[in-house]
Order: C-alpha cells, then sequence, then structure tokens
C-alpha cells in the first residue's frame, strides 16, 4: 500500500474542517504522507496531506459523513479472503506473515503459502467478558515481536517460544509502536506505549527497551508536551516510517517532527528517573530473566561470516595489538607471546582488567556488541568481556576434526558442536544453561548430540539440561510449557539410552493441569476424556474442498445438483464420480459418528477439569518438505513414531495422545482402509467361488478388480518394507503373514491330493504331460476359497475334518447345519473366553492391559500417518498440534488419583506444587497419608 502524492493548488482557500467540530480519533497511511480523522460529533471524515511538520486539508477529498445509526466494533472474530478462505479466532496481517491467536498462543504463518512458522506462549488468556473490546496488533520489525490484545502486551524475540515481557495496562484503548535504531553499530529496539485517554484524563507515554529486559521504562511524556497548548499534544498515532508523530491539540490535529530524536540518548539519560507511581501500577511484568548471552542469541553472523574470507593476520613475537570497542573505553589487546601461546586481555585505558591464554592464532575480529571471535586450528571462539563480573568469559566454542567452513555459519543462528573434554565448551554449555532463551534456541540440538555422544561427561550434562528445563516450567507454567519441548523431541533416544528419564518424567508430569483453566468447569458440552487442541486452522478454498462440504446429508444431493449445473471440468466431474462412489460408506461413516455422538452425549462431564499433555511437539512434523522419493519410500517421521512402547501409555497422559490422534483422523482412516480391503475381499470370494452362476467375463471383471485392489495394498506393504526393513520383519504381524505363505508341497494342499493322469504313447511310453483333476467337494474344504474360511474356523474349533471330502450338494443341508453349528460354537467360545477373562482378572494387571492396547492402537496410527497420509496433510497442526488437551471428569479423576496412590505411581514429592493444587481443586488433599 503506497501514499499517494496530490498537488496542492496555489489558489486552495481551506474549509473549516469538521465543522468546526472536535476530532476523535486518527488513522495515518504506512508512509505517514496522508491522515484521515474523524469526528463522533457529526460522523464526518477529513482527509489530511502532510507536508513536512504542517497538515493540509486535501483539496480533492470531499468531506463524507457516515449515515446515522451506524457504529463501529471491533472484530473478535474475523475472516479475509487472500485467494481463498482464512479462518481464524482474531488476526493481524503483514507484508509476509498472518498472525494469528488462539485463547493462550500466538501463530505466525507465512501469507504465500499459509504455511506455520513457528508460535509463540502469549502469557495471558485471551477471554474477556466483553467480545467486542477484543483486538489484535501485531508489529514485527527486526527480530523483535510486538502483540497489542486489549490492554495486553507481550514481547517476544524472533524464534523464540515465551515472551521476553509482558505488560498489563488498565486502560484497553492504547496504542503501541517498535521503534528500531542503530546506535553505534548496535540494534536498540524500544517499545513506546500510551493510552488515549478520555475527557480530561492525563496521556502515560512510555519508553521500553525490548531487547535488555533488565532496564525499567522511562516516561517520555516530555517529548511530545513542547508547549503546545495550556493541555498540552495527545499523541494518536506515531509513524516510525516518517518519524512524525500526529496527535491533537484542543481537538485540532497536529503534527510532531521526531526524525532528529535519538531515542537510545533519551532513555539512557532517562533510564534512572523516577517512575511515576500510578503508571507502575498498570504494569504486570512476570519475572524476567537476569541474564542474557547476547552473543548466542543475537549473533552477528555478517560479520563472522567475513571473518572466513580474510587472509590469515600475522603478529609477530612480543608485538601486540589493540582493538578497541566501538562505544565505550575499554579495548581488547592480542599478545603474541612466543609464536605458539597468545594472551588475549581487556583494557580500560592502560589498566589491565583481565587476561586469557589461548594457543595458537590465526584470525581475528571485533563483533557488533564489542565480542571477540578467534579463529585457530581447526576452532573458532568468542569471547566477551562482562562489566558486572570484571572477567571474560567464553561465549561459543565451535570445534571440528576439518576445516571450519563458512557454510556451517550459512544460517541466522551459530551452529552448535559438542566437545564435553574441552573446558572452553564447558563453559559456554553453561552460559546456555544460565539464559534461558539461549537455552530455547539451543537446547534441542545439545540434548540430542549429548545422548549420542559416548563421552562420560555426558551423563551430567544431559541431567542439567534436564533439570533446568523441569525448573523452568515448574516456575511458570503458562509461560515456560514449550521448554518440555526440548526433553520431548528427543525422548526416543533418551527413552533406549537412559530409560529411567522416561519413567522420572511421567512422574514428575503424572497430571498437568491448565495453568490458564485451573477450576472445576461446568459445562455439559464436553465429556470425560475429550480431547482438543488451540491450533488455528487458516487455509485455502478449492473446488476439492467445496466439493468436501457436500458430505452434509441433509443437503447432500442438492448441492451435488447444482453443483454438476455449474461445472463442466472433467477434473470435477471425476472427483464427484469418486465421491458418489464412496457415498455408502459416507452414509455408514455419518451414522456411526451420530451414535458415538449419541453415546458420549448420555456420558456428558457435569464438571471436568482441563488438563495438558506434556508430551510438547511429540506429534509435530518437520516443516522442510524432503525430495519427492523420500516423501514416498522415506517419509519424515516425528517423535510419536518412534515411540509405540508401552511404557508411553501407562497412564492418561499417553492415552490423550492417542484418543486425538483417533478422533481426528485415525478412525476415518482406518475404516476407509478396512472398507477398501472388503471390497477386495468379496472381489477375490466371489471369483474364486466354483459355481456356474457367475459368468466368465463378470468372473474375470471380479479378478481384475482384485488385482487392482491388491496392488493397492501391496504398495503400501513395499513402502514400509523400503522405510525399515528390520522393523518390518520384527512385526509380529507381518511374520505370521510370512509363515502362512503357500507350500506347493503340502500332502493335505487339494491340487495334490487330486487325480493326476499321464499320458502315454502308441508304444505305451509315458510322456511328460499330465492332466490333473480339479478339486472339489471330495477332496477337502481346501479346494476353495469360500469353504477354506470355514476349514480355518473348524481347526480353530479344534475339528479336523476340513482334511477330509466334504460334499454340500445336491443340496443345502450340510451348509445349514454348518452354519448353525458356527453360530452356537462363535457364542459358546465368547461365553467361555469372557467366564476365563473375568476368572483371571484378579491376576493381570488392568492397567498393563491397557497400555498394551493402546500401544497397538498408536502401532496402527503411526503406520496411518507415514504412509497413508500426504506429505502436506502431515503439516496440518490441526491434526498435529504443539500442545494437546484433554477434560477429565472430576468423579473418575478422583478415582484415578486414589489408585494412582495406591499403585506408588503418584509421588508427591514429583513437583508438589502442582500435585497439591489437584489434590485441593477435587477435595481430596486428605487421599495421601503420610
Amino acid at each position: 500500500m503506497g501514499d499517494r502524492i496530490i498537488k496542492i493548488p496555489d489558489d486552495y482557500n481551506p474549509r473549516n474542517p469538521h465543522g468546526g467540530n472536535k476530532i476523535s480519533s486518527i488513522s495515518v497511511s504506512p508512509g505517514g504522507k496522508y491522515v484521515i480523522t474523524y469526528s463522533y460529533v457529526d460522523n464526518s471524515i477529513e482527509g489530511w496531506i502532510v507536508e513536512d511538520s504542517k497538515m493540509i486539508l486535501d483539496p480533492q477529498a470531499n468531506v463524507y459523513k457516515l449515515p446515522k445509526g451506524i457504529k463501529t466494533y471491533s472484530n473478535y472474530s474475523i475472516k479475509i479472503k487472500l485467494s481463498g478462505r482464512i479462518v481464524g479466532i482474531s488476526i493481524d496481517v503483514d507484508k509476509e506473515n498472518i498472525w494469528a491467536i488462539s485463547l493462550n498462543y500466538l501463530f505466525q504463518l507465512d501469507l504465500e503459502t499459509l504455511q506455520l512458522k513457528f508460535s509463540y506462549s502469549l502469557g495471558f488468556n485471551t477471554i474477556y467478558k466483553n467480545i467486542f473490546d477484543n483486538k489484535l496488533s501485531v508489529i514485527f520489525k527486526e527480530n523483535s515481536i510486538v502483540v497489542k490484545y486489549n490492554n495486553e502486551i507481550a514481547i517476544f524475540s524472533e524464534g523464540i517460544y515465551f515472551p521476553i515481557r509482558n505488560i498489563r495496562l488498565e486502560d484497553f484503548i492504547l496504542k503501541v509502536e517498535l521503534l528500531c535504531e542503530v546506535c553505534e553499530g548496535q540494534n536498540n529496539n524500544y517499545l513506546l506505549v500510551f493510552n488515549l485517554p478520555k475527557y480530561d484524563e492525563k496521556q502515560n507515554i512510555f519508553l521500553y527497551h525490548t531487547s535488555d529486559i533488565n532496564k525499567q521504562p522511562v516516561d517520555a511524556s516530555e517529548i511530545f508536551n513542547d508547549g503546545n497548548s495550556e493541555k498540552g499534544f495527545i499523541i494518536h498515532e506515531y509513524n516510525s516510517e516518517s518519524k512524525k508523530a500526529f496527535g491533537l491539540v484542543d481537538g485540532k490535529i497536529s503534527c510532531i517532527n521526531l526524525s532528529n530524536r535519538n531515542w537510545h540518548e533519551f532513555f539512557i539519560n532517562h533510564m534512572f528517573d523516577d517512575i511515576i507511581t500510578s503508571w507502575n501500577n498498570y504494569l504486570n511484568d512476570s519475572d524476567e530473566m537476569k541474564y542474557c548471552n547476547d552473543t548466542l542469541f543475537f549473533p552477528d553472523m555478517e560479520n563472522i561470516r567475513s571473518l572466513f574470507s580474510e587472509e590469515k593476520k600475522n603478529l609477530y613475537e612480543s608485538e601486540h595489538i589493540d582493538i578497541s570497542f566501538k562505544d565505550q573505553k575499554y579495548k581488547w589487546r592480542i599478545n603474541n607471546i612466543n609464536n605458539r601461546d597468545y594472551k588475549i586481555s581487556v583494557y580500560l585505558d592502560e589498566i589491565l582488567l583481565d587476561s586469557r591464554k589461548i594457543y595458537l592464532l590465526d584470525k581475528w575480529k571485533i563483533l557488533i556488541n564489542n565480542a571477540l571471535i578467534l579463529n585457530y586450528d581447526r576452532k573458532l571462539i568468542i569471547f566477551e568481556y562482562d562489566n558486572n563480573n570484571k572477567s571474560i568469559k567464553t561465549k561459543y566454542w565451535c570445534s571440528t576434526f576439518g576445516e571450519i567452513s563458512i557454510t556451517q555459519f550459512s544460517g541466522s543462528t551459530l551452529p552448535m558442536t559438542v566437545d564435553q573434554r574441552h573446558a572452553e565448551w564447558k563453559k559456554m554449555f553453561i552460559s546456555i544453561i544460565e539464559d534461558n532463551r539461549c537455552l530455547a534456541r539451543y537446547g534441542t540440538t545439545i540434548l540430542r548430540d549429548l545422548i549420542k555422544s559416548n563421552d562420560s561427561e555426558s551423563t551430567h550434562n544431559i541431567e542439567s539440561i534436564y533439570t533446568r528445563c523441569i525448573e523452568i516450567v515448574k516456575e511458570d507454567p503458562s509461560r515456560n510449557l514449550k521448554f518440555l519441548s526440548i526433553i520431548t523431541s528427543s525422548m526416543d533416544d533418551l527413552y533406549r539410552k537412559y530409560p529411567d528419564y522416561l519413567t522420572k518424567f511421567n512422574s514428575e508430569m503424572f497430571m498437568f493441569l491448565d495453568p490458564y483453566d485451573e477450576k472445576i468447569n461446568n459445562n455439559k458440552k464436553y465429556s470425560h476424556f475429550y480431547t482438543f487442541s488451540q491450533e488455528i486452522e487458516i487455509y485455502k478454498t478449492s473446488k476439492l474442498t467445496k466439493l468436501s462440504e457436500l458430505f452434509i446429508l441433509s443437503e447432500l444431493y442438492c448441492k451435488l445438483q447444482e453443483l454438476i449445473e455449474k461445472l463442466h471440468d472433467s477434473h470435477i466431474t471425476i472427483i464427484i464420480l469418486v465421491y458418489l462412489l464412496f457415498l455408502p460408506f459416507m452414509i455408514i461413516w455419518h451414522a456411526y459418528d451420530y451414535l458415538i455422538y449419541y453415546l458420549n452425549y448420555k456420558h456428558k462431564s457435569k464438571q471436568h477439569i482441563v488438563l495438558i499433555v506434556p508430551y510438547i511437539n511429540h506429534s509435530c512434523y518437520p516443516l522442510e518438505y524432503a525430495s519427492w522419493l523420500d516423501k514416498i519410500f522415506y517419509p519424515q517421521y516425528s517423535e510419536f513414531i518412534n515411540t509405540c512402547e508401552k511404557e508411553f501409555y501407562t497412564n492418561w497422559n499417553g492415552e490423550a495422545i492417542i484418543n486425538f490422534k483417533w478422533k481426528t483422523f485415525g478412525r476415518a482412516y482406518y475404516f476407509v482402509i478396512w472398507f477398501i480391503f472388503i471390497i477386495f475381499l468379496v472381489c477375490f470370494t466371489v471369483a474364486s467361488y466354483p459355481t456356474n452362476y457367475i459368468s466368465q467375463e463378470l468372473r474375470i471383471m471380479l479378478y481384475q478388480t482384485s488385482i487392482a485392489f491388491g496392488i493397492f495394498h501391496i504398495i503400501f506393504e513395499l513402502r514400509q518394507f523400503i522405510w525399515s526393513p528390520k522393523k518390518y520383519f520384527l512385526s509380529i504381524w507381518n511374520l505370521f503373514d510370512s509363515l502362512n505363505a503357500p507350500n506347493s508341497s503340502d500332502p493335505n494342499n487339494p491340487w495334490t491330493l487330486s487325480n493326476t493322469y499321464n499320458q502315454t504313447d502308441e508304444t505305451g511310453n509315458v510322456k511328460n504331460e499330465a492332466f490333473i483333476q480339479v478339486p472339489s467337494g471330495n477332496t477337502n474344504l481346501f479346494y476353495s476359497y469360500p469353504t477354506s474360511l470355514l476349514a480355518i474356523y473348524l481347526f480353530l474349533t479344534g475339528n479336523q475334518n476340513s482334511l477330509s471330502p466334504w460334499a454340500p450338494t445336491p443340496s443345502y443341508e450340510n451348509t445349514i447345519l454348518y452354519i448353525l453349528m458356527i453360530i452356537f460354537s462363535f457364542l459358546i467360545v465368547i461365553y467361555l473366553m469372557n467366564l476365563f477373562i473375568g476368572l483371571l482378572n484378579m491376576a493381570i494387571e488392568k492397567d498393563n492391559d491397557r497400555a498394551s492396547y493402546l500401544t497397538l492402537k498408536a502401532e496402527f496410527i503411526a503406520e496411518i500417518e507415514l504412509f497413508y497420509l500426504l506429505p502436506h496433510q502431515r503439516r496440518w497442526k490441526a491434526w498435529f498440534p504443539e500442545i494437546i488437551y484433554y477434560t477429565v471428569d472430576v468423579k473418575k479423576a478422583r478415582i484415578y488419583i486414589k489408585e494412582a496412590i495406591n499403585r506408588g505411581d503418584w509421588k508427591k514429592d514429583d513437583w508438589p506444587e502442582m500435585k497439591n493444587k489437584i489434590l485441593k481443586l477435587l477435595g481430596i488433599e486428605d487421599a495421601i497419608k503420610d
């Protein structure tokens, strides 16, 4: 959206804007060259041209008055059309991104592809009593993200899922603007926050430093109150591109040019001023981190990459070189001691503050934050001077077996290597553990490498990361929940090498109460163990997605008729025919769905609590697509695929994952696969039945259909084998299939038992040709496919007469007899099995049975995910969310907890705060007896 330049006539005589009434609101164009004002008194709208700092009425714009009775509200639910339909709760759009929020999360999506880039934890809840006040505004500049929703503000660094700072204000009507400045080589981002006062209220204007969270905000009111009037300037908009502030003075529009304003200098000069108490009460900053490794978190990748293109620097023995800091009196000094040993020092003027010795040195360079990067002996190290502790600290360490190349540093973050034997790597590791933001960015990579490492130090370092992540989550679950993804993203490797961590994790996260909903809900909409997520579906409509709406049975045929009349595309016709082919199945599916809904409706939970599955990102797939060959034979997998083990499904958390997947897509795909296999089975059974009632042409068509469906199934079997041959052969189901391969030398084979006739010549010599009599009922029950099914059933009941001749013709008396026998034996077997299970119920642990069932179900779902879903479907966040929630009935939760206490699974020392909160909420504090 650009600004239009309008030439002002020389004889232009401005009119009285808004009929002399006061202006109510202001809107500024992106470039800050045009302004729209609105007056509530007469509902009039005026246009203004900005020339320097002067506001001139647009001579080509007519005064427009809104019709009476029209009121404006902020939409709490927005639908936007961008080459299709976008659906969300609350949405903001910029040049490259779509920003959407759910109850507690912010989602960043690519505007072109609608692919999710990242999600952020807001740190606040978006539910408000007055839904018309809900308004989302997102500012994204440089590496900073500012989210304003009603009176809540959250500041993020790009790629870090928890907010740097949360601000809560009393006034809902407020504005924010992100100010980005480069001062002496450093990026300084500030947040300008101001409210829009009512009547004679005072306007509060404050300035925040977004990256340095230890600095308190400063009062910036004096910048705008420069004596324009007795009441002062009331800012309504600030345009960061033109660096102009637009506001009102006594109800009239005014503009202040701040192009010469140095926000960084103003902030530094006023950072120690007293903060007004009334405004301070508006702020609700969370516990903020007091340490930030900005060398890792904001890496100066441009200067780091430029180091590789520089020539090797020569520093002769006993010589030194000084490198001054960019904005301070400090300086680095590099001394060549003996051509092998070097000394790195920091000086204030000529006073030595600290020094370090290193071995060999090839290149060096100072970074934008005054850190010193050194390249020597296949190593890259970054030192930074800590002014608080008056010491040089190692911020980054990279060591490889070969030469370090620039390709390793082509991304936006520094590559991580594990070298636990080196003291410098240990110092870097400690600095990452101490900085929550660096831990969030690099923790996943480091933990994965530590698990794969066989170094003796790995156990201690793994414990450090695990303990730190759990501590951070326990300190503030609503803010730091996603730190659990550092652990769960490597849970498969962690379980196989250090299985005790899974037991420990399940114990500490046995029940995780939703931090935003720590109460008993009386909503009867949800049943016990109802699973859901907060992911927002944003998608483009197409002809295919429109056709998917045709499955609403009440309007199905009307929509089909209208669609066929309008569409002439052959591809659409094929899609319609396919839908019509599966229409009977869809009717059965909807009937099943309504039945499940009815059964769940009868068991609606009167009271329930909301829990979170702690396996964060456990089901998510990589966002990057592999090559087309890998998509088919080596599909990318999630952590869930490799964790189909019994130990993961011993509690409600694992069961919630399975229930969510089964409800979302598992059952639909399972029944479709089952339906296709039934078609294959029926076609082959009917075609192979020896009867004269089926013509040869129909039999051939049935065989061709069987071959087509057989190829369909064998393709998926082949893909499973190629993906993991070892896993394929170790599967008990595939092993069972291989043991049932046909054997031509089987003595009970009907073709072996049939009579064989050899042909002789005139002299009586036997020729090579032979004739075999076609097997019949006089051979045994395996002479045809349908009767072979009966034979197997008889074997299961202990009857071995299947190998003897069987003659159901010429009458059907044997058929009726066998049907009655099957019904009788089936009912008897079911009764005896239930009786047997009832007798052994005391000896078999119920939870283990449930865990085994869930494990088997997880294997089915994993197979569907990998080989039946398309690659883009595995990226649908509605199907594969980062966080899964589930509701549990209060009464059943009490029973479940008491049983866990009796089994010893409820350990009160593992996160006692959460466990005591749940016990108190359910009213069973006395369930645990010391």
